[in-house]
């Protein structure tokens, strides 16, 4: 059962990677469904779901984004690879890392981050144009059918 001590710890733990383990430990002991847990937890299914996925990040990764050298958003994204597709990405962020200055490294870093924000934006614009021409055409046949009935 989850008690009112993990819930006030959950909320206030300021560090992701110790969240998505108390999360994981909540989850597994509560057999919860996320909506379950979004209810108890005050979170949205969403956040907590990104937040879980964080404990596959392999512990080098982890470490970055607890130091504050990686981004969430990169952190989600390395989550859903294989440990193995994380390690040969970090061997290669590791040498880069190494060459670069760390101000470098991070700029790249958000480089890469932007650019995802930028895809993000050109599927939201599309998907929201989709909208909006749907409610276009049923306002237009909506319009049409008014004009038919006013005939007669």
């Amino acid at each position: 059962m989850l008690t009112n001590t993990q819930i006030n710890n959950f909320i206030s733990e300021s560090s992701l990677i110790k969240r998505s383990k108390m999360l994981k430990e909540i989850k597994d002991e509560n057999n919860l469904s996320y909506d379950g847990l979004s209810l108890k937890l005050f979170d949205s299914v969403r956040n907590l779901k990104r937040l879980y996925k964080l404990n596959n990040l392999i512990p080098e990764y982890q470490k970055l984004l607890e130091e504050g050298k990686l981004k969430k958003v990169v952190a989600y994204e390395l989550s859903s690879l294989s440990h193995e597709q994380q390690k040969g990405t970090y061997k290669i962020f590791k040498e880069k890392y190494d060459k670069w200055q760390a101000k470098d490294a991070l700029l790249h870093i958000e480089e890469y981050q932007k650019s995802m924000d930028r895809n993000m934006e050109i599927d939201i614009y599309f998907d929201n144009k989709k909208l909006m021409d749907t409610l276009a055409d049923e306002l237009e046949e909506k319009e049409n059918i008014e004009r038919v009935n006013e005939c007669q």
